[in-house]
């Protein structure tokens, strides 16, 4: 599966240089887990979205960042970043505030709830588990403000010990986009409302009654001078005001709106001591006649400067210290703004939308939020214990000391048997390279460009040496009209054929045997069963195999396609918030008939990634998103009108974690978390049963942790022990029909057995790994 939903947004950026990470794999079993027959290994890279920082009078920091999991601190000025304590599980971070009248103490929403720390962020504790927003929080001279869904306020005054709940608006569905305080008077500021209409209110009793001040506008933003409580700035669609004389006004337009920065690149609007502006990354020091960006005051930094969201040290008047969102996580400044440092180590958060391997398994690349990354030593890496070493980010539109565009990248393919040729797409922009990524060139491909447009796939046919691309694009905010198509190339990606699709979002692409082409259509947007199930491309023709309300994918929204050569089928993996399933097809002309194999699953089934299993021709893993945002990776077998046909839970994510791709070569799984390794169980078993004429029957039994299933047509090696206490090898069997069976004839002395399964094809290592799996011994008594 490739880049499928959300948000895909190209922001303004600034100078970079690649970062060269290695960092060994993480203790805490927070991200590296076993679990029903599998071990999952993180393989760091390292970062995350910053979604909000904050930093207590002790100088701890702290930070949220849109990962499951996603509250870290740092008691060492972000040189290192502590992750939540093992065994969290916590859900997305969204905002964190510190307690500046308390060491070590500090409150966030993650998830949907609110969690404490009083440690430095060593362990944070749940305080309540609300429908809490993800907008804004607010600590003030011992006062939690926390907004609740519903457009209300939860109020507490003795550090989270008892929670309030207020009515702020009385608007039913109204939410709370900005809370602020005065300083100096401790009046309480929010912004509230919907559908572009936002309206100011105010409270002078600490938040438990609000006035509504009858300002009212297309604002998000609200800032009050720390010197100066008369002295307040609204931002949002509508651009930016200011009043000097409080909320009586009167309200005066900001100048030059032309510089401010668009909604989605803006993310805060803070105040000064001196006087100066910020509202987002941009800044006024006269009150918007002027505005400059950060950006313009840079010379170096190691990935691009988003600047959503800004800190300023505690001790910023005399340090010129600064903390913001950079590409790959936080990022500082010690110079107010001139250069920056990325400090993202062991961050566990950035999310890997598409992965390609290279034949030898060495060379991976990766699309990933924040720009390209890239591993030349994947596989030997992860075989000699470690972690591999990435390079992040890597933007294919721009070199050494320019400016780039990239905030994250939707797809990526690499020529398997030539790893310096690789294409990289960015929203509707598509890079190529053929020196390994030292250099790109911007492919010709006239995709419409409209609002969220988006490639979400580039395959190969490689016996025909062809490449495929898809893309969908959504027009307007609300997605009023939605489309998409198919490109074609026969020369490595250097030139692209429009194919002729009909205007549908295509999101999945596969490619049989034959080289007849399969597109997955979807959007969340739009539900028109027009717009959803598959299409299929003979070469010539375009034929819609989902037109009839009684076919299986009718109305589907097709996430992701696999096509499994030795068995000549397709399987798809369909869904959205409310259903979806597994499906495979039954014949190899027209993929006309689909049957639904989705045995084991649950009923919210939400079907996001699909990879074949090499093990058996059959075999496929799935993810899901479901239920309730918790991410589980499944082990299905694809075999149709077959008893064995059905899911077996393999994996199961964290709260928020969706497993946006997956690919085997060796499982790996690149999700909301990062890109990981998993490693089935085999389970080696031996019994024994008497037979009459002092024999034993010896039973051997080798399966897969994960399905039960056994693994016939695999040896194994029945080891007896010699006198001076080794194993030494005594038959050799192979598993038929679930089992292989060895008999033994009892002697004067006591015998030791034991079964040993060493996997011996690539698929089984890939699977299983290069050690052998030993059964317990079994004890034959003597004469």
């Amino acid at each position: 599966m490739r880049f499928k939903g959300g948000l895909f947004l190209l922001t303004a950026t600034l100078f970079f240089s690649a970062a060269f990470v290695h960092v060994a794999q993480a203790a805490s079993d927070v991200f590296n887990n076993e679990q029903n027959g599998s071990l999952r290994q993180s393989l760091q890279l390292d970062g995350g979205y910053v979604e909000s920082l904050a930093q207590g009078s002790d100088g701890m920091l702290y930070t949220a960042i849109n990962a499951p999991n996603g509250l870290y601190a740092s008691q060492d000025e972000g040189e290192t970043w502590l992750p939540v304590q093992e065994g969290g599980d916590i859900g997305a971070g969204h905002n964190v505030v510190a307690a500046d009248d308390a060491i070590a103490t500090a409150f966030a929403v993650a998830g949907i709830s609110l969690y404490k720390t009083t440690d430095g962020g060593e362990t944070w504790e749940e305080v309540y588990n609300g429908d809490y927003d993800q907008s804004t929080l607010l600590y003030t001279n011992g006062l939690l403000l926390v907004p609740v869904r519903d457009g209300s306020i939860t109020v507490s005054d003795d550090m989270g010990v008892t929670l309030t709940n207020y009515t702020l608006s009385g608007i039913s569905n109204d939410r709370i986009a900005a809370l602020a305080v005065s300083e100096s008077t401790g009046a309480l500021y929010a912004i509230s409302g919907q559908n572009n209409l936002n309206r100011v209110y105010t409270s002078i009793d600490n938040g438990q009654t609000w006035m509504n001040t009858g300002i009212s506008g297309d604002w998000d933003e609200i800032a009050v001078d720390p010197t100066d409580d008369q002295f307040i700035v609204l931002a949002g669609d509508d651009g930016a005001q200011y009043t000097t004389t409080g909320l009586v006004g009167p309200w005066t337009d900001m100048n030059d709106l032309d510089q401010m920065p668009t909604p989605a690149a803006r993310g805060y609007a803070t105040i000064l001591s001196s006087g100066r502006i910020y509202v987002g990354p941009q800044y006024t020091d006269d009150n918007g006649t002027t505005w400059r960006t950060m950006g313009s005051d840079i010379t170096s930094l190691d990935s691009f400067l988003r600047g959503n969201m800004v800190l300023f040290d505690k001790d910023y008047a005399t340090n010129d210290r600064i903390w913001a969102q950079c590409g790959r996580g936080p990022c500082v400044s010690n110079d107010n703004g001139v250069t920056w440092e990325d400090k993202v180590m062991n961050m566990t958060g950035v999310t890997i939308y598409d992965m390609s391997i290279d034949e030898t398994k060495e060379v991976v690349w990766l699309a990933a939020q924040g720009g390209v990354a890239k591993s030349e030593n994947f596989s030997s890496s992860i075989a000699a214990g470690g972690s591999p070493t990435w390079t992040f980010p890597i933007y294919p539109d721009a070199g050494p000391g320019e400016v780039s565009n990239i905030s994250s990248t939707s797809a990526i393919w690499m020529d398997p048997t030539n790893a310096d040729v690789v294409i990289a797409a960015v929203g509707t922009a598509v890079y190529r390279t053929d020196d390994g990524g030292t250099t790109w060139t911007a492919v010709d491909v006239d995709i419409k460009d409209e609002y969220r447009g988006i490639v979400t796939e580039i395959i190969q046919d490689a016996p025909n040496n062809i490449l495929y691309l898809s893309y969908r694009y959504q027009e307007g905010t609300d997605g009023q009209t939605v489309g998409g198509g198919v490109y074609m190339s026969e020369d490595n990606g250097e030139t692209w054929t429009d194919l002729g699709a009909p205007d549908v979002p295509v999101i999945s692409l596969g490619v049989d045997a034959d080289g007849k082409l399969l597109a997955g259509l979807g959007s969340e947007l739009e539900s028109d069963a027009a717009m959803r199930g598959l299409y299929l491309y003979d070469g010539s023709t375009w034929t819609f195999l989902s037109s009839d309300s009684s076919h299986l994918t009718y109305g589907q929204m097709v996430n992701d396609i696999v096509y499994i050569p030795a068995a000549d089928r397709f399987v798809i993996v369909a869904g959205e918030t409310n259903s979806g399933g597994v499906f495979t097809s039954n014949d190899s002309n027209d993929w006309a008939d689909w049957e639904e194999i989705g045995n084991g699953l649950p009923t919210d089934f939400w079907g996001q990634a699909v990879t074949q299993d090499p093990t058996g021709a059959q075999a496929v893993y799935v993810s899901t998103a479901r239920p309730a945002g918790t991410g589980y990776i499944y082990k299905c077998s694809a075999a149709s009108s077959s008893e064995d046909a059905g899911c077996d839970l393999y994996y199961t994510g964290l709260i928020d974690e969706q497993f946006e791709t997956l690919l085997f070569d060796g499982l790996l799984s690149g999700s909301t978390l990062g890109i990981f390794a998993y490693q089935s169980k085999a389970n080696v078993t031996l019994a024994k049963k008497k037979l009459r004429k002092h024999q034993f029957r010896l039973t051997a039994r080798v399966k897969d942790s994960v399905t039960e299933k056994s693994l016939n047509g695999r040896s194994v090696q029945f080891f007896a022990k010699a006198k001076n206490g080794q194993y030494k090898i005594f038959a050799k069997k192979k598993i038929k029909k679930g089992k292989a069976i060895l008999t033994v004839t009892q002697n004067s002395k006591q015998q030791q057995f034991q079964l040993r399964f060493r996997p011996k094809t690539d698929a089984d290592q890939e699977t299983y790994g290069t050690t052998s799996l030993n059964s317990d011994a079994v004890t034959i008594p003597k004469l």
